[in-house]
């Protein structure tokens, strides 16, 4: 209790063998709102201290600056942390190596960032929440889990990451033991020898088709359940207070049965506003939709119909889109990260049903839920209907900012664009391209390339889909625009292409279903020449730059005399001791094959 403050902390700690788990309940005892900092600090006594940034990226500790990954955000601290833990390693006083960890439950989430203090010494995780008395759930408190653990000092962040894994094995079950690429709308069916292509992942509207069950194709309903798209006449000016009378009147009687008058009745049930009180909103002109785009608070907790969750997601539409008429692999999530400004909901009303802590305002300190977390509280719902039915949930437009988004999904993905405004090949950096290897663990994750593929020519598409393998990331093509004159639309397009996705996807199908290894029992001399491990079986190298690479690898596993890099064919000598030479192209891969022949 510190009186002090008005503030009390009750804190549970579990010791288990891979770490300790905290449970910590942060009460206000003065009645009034508060924002509050709780920092978990772990003295780290001893030299040769690294902060690690990611599996790639680590950091010599030195100087007065925290050391810390983080995104900006507009909330608490100002700024989320891009990776669930942060990890030190070092010598102990006694001379012995070490790694530690702190880590958020990625199924408690709450604002927060960890970092290393030189200052203090000190591994820390800091949460920032707001404490307010309309949280029916939690009056005046939060409650926040974190776990405090050890791993290999030898493998560093990745050594850590296997541990946290381990710690929270239902965030990481892979439920799709069958992978391929992502189908975005076009009819399968429509693509002759269809099953050249290796799809697998079919977005769609609708509850599926005897086509796809029958093919081996998983089919998911399209949502976007966080935003409603309103067209507005071209000759309106884009204005709030046109665009909340344009609202008003299709949430009228005249509009009863339309679409718009339910999306219109949820908004006003349940939009995000902003600190003044208006609804939060948008103006775009965009392939689907030339107007305004509100933002909703999709929490299912909400009372009542229609609200942001209920309008996307029922008893209802569980029953019609996947009871016994239903086709469907299940459903799919579209802008999950997306159109997130501001990223605060101030309204109040919508506190009492809030069921994870409540962030604050970084600049005025007011509360406010954070979308991210009423994001998870969406998904998590659908991902429990989904998982009770035997079926999966597929997000697209993560993992960037919510790292706690992870625990709800079965198959992530973003769209991405490779070509440069100069009409160059400009590939994804390596640094966001590790967020999404290292958070989507073994489960499938799959990219979809939004390029002009009048411009984005056959030779990068195959420097596209070689790089992806590297990740294991299943590579797919939809539209310049993310809507008209889709790629799989156009035969030529896809003919053109065809026998890269015959020579490249079976590939990534076996590197993605062996699962990706965060430890890679592997190193590579050279640092630009970068490794990871699927399975027990394969290793793949990436020459990350534009000029020629040579390396000499030193596996740590058995592996036979004799291995294959499967791309070229061509067959790899390895020592008696484990170490082969390698030497790879500008910006190309290799995958090592150490089946037994």
């Amino acid at each position: 209790m510190c009186v002090a403050h008005s503030l009390a902390l009750e804190v549970l700690a579990i010791r288990e063998p891979l770490g300790t788990r905290y449970d910590c309940l942060l009460r206000d005892t003065s009645g009034g709102d508060r924002a509050v900092s709780l920092v978990a600090a772990l003295p780290v006594p001893g030299t040769g201290l690294v902060w690690h940034d990611d599996i790639r990226r680590s950091r010599r500790i030195a100087g007065k600056r925290v050391f810390e990954n983080v995104k900006r955000a507009t909330c608490g601290s100002g700024a989320i942390g891009v990776y669930p833990l942060g990890t030190v390693t070092g010598t102990a006083p006694d001379g012995v190596p070490f790694a530690k960890s702190v880590a958020i439950d990625p199924a408690a989430p709450a604002p927060f960032r960890t970092g290393f203090d030189p200052v203090c010494g000190t591994l820390f995780l800091r949460y920032d929440v707001a404490l307010v008395g309309e949280t029916a759930n939690f009056v005046s408190s939060a409650r926040l889990r974190f776990v405090v653990f050890d791993s290999d000092p030898a493998w560093g962040f990745r050594g850590a990451f296997e541990r946290f894994t381990a710690l929270f094995p239902d965030s990481f079950a892979v439920r799709c033991t069958s992978q391929g690429i992502w189908m975005p709308f076009t009819p399968i069916e429509s693509i002759e020898r269809h099953e050249d292509f290796g799809f697998r992942f079919h977005e769609m509207h609708g509850v599926g088709s005897d086509f796809d069950s029958d093919n081996g194709y998983a089919a998911y309903n399209y949502t976007e359940p966080f935003t409603w798209w309103m067209n507005m006449p071209p000759e309106m000016p884009r204005t709030y207070d046109n665009a909340v009378a344009l609202a008003r009147k299709y949430a009228s009687d005249e509009y009863a049965g339309r679409e718009c008058h339910e999306r219109a009745r949820a908004l006003f049930a349940s939009g995000m506003k902003k600190p003044d009180g208006k609804f939060a909103v948008g103006f775009y002109k965009l392939p689907w939709c030339d107007g305004a785009c509100w933002t909703l608070n999709p929490n299912p907790a909400q009372p009542g119909r229609p609200t942001g969750a209920t309008v996307n997601w029922s008893d209802e539409a569980l029953a019609r889109r996947h009871g016994p008429l239903g086709r469907l692999a299940g459903e799919y999530i579209d802008s999950t990260e997306g159109y997130t400004t501001p990223e605060l909901n101030f309204d109040r009303k919508a506190f009492a049903y809030e069921t994870e802590p409540l962030a604050f305002d970084a600049r005025t300190k007011k509360p406010g839920i954070l979308k991210g977390i009423a994001v998870f509280e969406f998904t998590r719902k659908v991902s429990r209907d989904m998982h009770a039915v035997g079926k999966t949930l597929f997000g697209n437009g993560l993992p960037y900012r919510f790292p706690w988004l992870l625990a709800n999904f079965d198959v992530m993905g973003t769209e991405t664009v490779w070509l440069g405004k100069d009409g160059s090949y400009a590939p994804e950096k390596d640094a966001q391209m590790a967020v999404w290897r290292t958070l989507s663990g073994k489960k499938p994750y799959l990219l979809l390339q939004n390029s002009d593929f009048a411009k984005f020519d056959r030779s990068m598409i195959e420097r596209f889909m070689q790089r992806v393998a590297f990740y294991a990331f299943y590579p797919s093509f939809f539209s310049a625009d993310a809507a008209s004159n889709p790629y799989w639309a156009d035969k030529a397009l896809y003919e053109r292409d065809r026998d890269l996705f015959r020579r490249y996807v079976p590939l990534i199908r076996e590197l993605g279903e062996a699962g990706w290894e965060p430890v890679t029992l592997a190193r590579s001399s050279n640092r630009r020449v970068f490794v990871e491990r699927y399975g027990r079986r394969y290793l793949a190298f990436c020459n990350d730059t534009l000029a020629p690479r040579r390396t000499r690898v030193k596996v740590e596993f058995p592996v036979p005399r004799t291995a294959v890099e499967r791309i070229s064919g061509e067959k790899v000598a390895v020592s008696p001791s484990g170490t082969f030479a390698l030497a790879l192209g500008p910006q190309s891969t290799a995958v090592i094959d150490f089946a037994t022949p």
